[in-house]
């Protein structure tokens, strides 16, 4: 989050951020299911504190990237929810949602990408991650901003 904050805060003073596709980066994988998901639950709510603090004020393509993201992880269950409700097939959500979620992003990944093979071979654990993170986007945002319990201790777990 505090990435999030810093680009933010650059913005909002007149400077720009680039995109660097030399940049390398090396991700450390969290070692275990319960530091993953205390890993998701840190970037959530930094990214629901950050909208509190920075309020999407004159960003541009920040603020239409934020909002894209959020309508995103939002409307896609509540659009697979609907469509059963209205089918009549509410049993059939939960794996409805996982085969057209993975579908659709197949598809936008595959169009982004050169290396279609690649995506290919990644969409089943994106399909469990995805699943994960849903969860973990809910509960934070639960958390954040129902139950009150503002995160202010950050622990990195790996």
């Amino acid at each position: 989050a505090e990435d999030f904050d810093l680009t933010w805060t650059l913005y909002e003073h007149g400077y720009r951020t680039e995109f660097s596709a030399q940049a390398k980066c090396y991700p450390v994988d969290p070692p275990s299911l319960t530091i993953y998901l205390a890993q998701i639950d840190r970037w959530y709510r930094g990214v629901i504190q950050n909208l509190r603090t920075h309020r999407l004020k004159r960003v541009g393509r920040l603020k239409l990237l934020t909002w894209w993201y959020l309508a995103e992880s939002l409307a896609t269950p509540l659009v697979a929810l609907a469509v059963a409700y209205l089918s009549g097939r509410w049993w059939q959500v939960p794996l409805g949602f996982v085969v057209l979620d993975t579908v659709l992003a197949g598809i936008i990944a595959c169009l982004a990408s050169r290396n279609v093979k690649e995506v290919l071979m990644d969409l089943p654990a994106y399909t469990v991650v995805r699943q994960v993170n849903f969860f973990g986007f809910v509960r934070a945002l639960y958390r954040e901003c129902v139950a009150g319990q503002t995160l202010n201790t950050w622990v990195k777990g790996h």
